[in-house]
């Protein structure tokens, strides 16, 4: 490119060029916040989806033990048998569940 020291050359902004630019800024911005926002908006998805498993799992605990209580009350051993072991598969160790596991293993045992 030749330049010309007797010509100056001014960068103009037109409105066109001010808004693109401001746009890709807020893109940029938005991305830049929107990431971590959806990076934690996933987090707390996953924790409240995982909440919400363990919680109908113990429901399903509550239904296997009761199956198992009506068989081994009509004599069908076998039946309650697994009815407790299934119940105890859904029912984790932990202080969340120390009230609800330890009759369940004392029903399994017995």
């Amino acid at each position: 490119m030749i330049s010309n020291p007797n010509v100056e050359m001014k960068k103009v902004s037109t409105p066109m060029t001010s808004t693109k630019s401001r746009l890709c800024l807020l893109s940029l911005a938005a991305l830049l916040c929107g990431g971590s926002l959806a990076y934690s908006q996933t987090v707390v998805g996953v924790a409240n989806r995982e909440i919400v498993r363990r919680q109908a799992n113990l429901i399903e605990a509550q239904k296997l033990e009761a199956a198992g209580d009506k068989a081994a009350a009509s004599k069908d051993f076998e039946t309650a048998y697994l009815n407790y072991l299934n119940a105890l598969d859904e029912v984790p160790e932990g202080a969340a569940t120390a009230t609800i596991r330890p009759p369940l293993v004392k029903k399994f045992v017995s």
